[in-house]
């Protein structure tokens, strides 16, 4: 929490697609933040797990709950590499394994 007379300055909110339209707000004025900091956004519809998509084999997070008495539970376990090759249909080489040296 920022006290009201911190220092502001004019930002940009993004997200880390390659996307044009990846944004949570345009020159905003909000207080300095620091290394370290977190901004939250609340209800952030596509950006969400239900709205999600691999767009770029980007992996889908966990989800988090916040209940009412403040524990927050996780629901959604995060998506891995497995996961995200586990519906294709073709042979490939596991990419965490070394390459086999052919035979002659």
């Amino acid at each position: 929490d920022a006290a009201p007379d911190s220092p502001q300055e004019m930002v940009d909110i993004v997200g880390s697609l390659c996307e044009n339209n990846d944004k949570f707000a345009v020159q905003r004025p909000l207080p300095t933040v620091n290394l370290g900091d977190l901004l939250v956004i609340q209800d952030t519809g596509a950006h969400g797990y239900s709205m999600g998509f691999n767009y770029n084999g980007r992996l889908r997070p966990q989800e988090l709950l916040l209940r009412a008495d403040g524990i927050i539970e996780r629901i959604r376990r995060p998506e891995t590499l497995s996961d995200y090759f586990a519906t294709l249909d073709h042979v490939a080489p596991d990419p965490f394994e070394p390459p086999r040296t052919p035979l002659n």
